[in-house]
């Protein structure tokens, strides 16, 4: 159970002004909500590396340490 709800990241996205931060929120919405493949999303949306999308979602593992992952996305968490 993710958890984000799909109107947490729409709300995030929305009031989010940094590109990157924004980058890393539709990454999220794309493969944890509407349960698309990360590589497809990484590659042919977001025009990133595989490893880069990996990297990012690895901060929101459940047993991933909380106090990194609210330094990375501030308003999800």
């Amino acid at each position: 159970m993710s958890i984000f709800r799909d109107q947490n990241l729409n709300d995030a996205y929305r009031h989010e002004s940094d590109a990157n931060v924004r980058e890393r929120i539709l990454l999220i919405r794309r493969v944890r909500i509407e349960d698309k493949d990360v590589a497809d999303v990484a590659k042919n949306e977001l025009h990133r590396s595989r490893a880069w999308a990996y990297k990012w979602l690895e901060f929101l593992r459940p047993d991933a340490n909380q106090k990194v992952a609210f330094k990375v996305f501030p308003l999800l968490m």
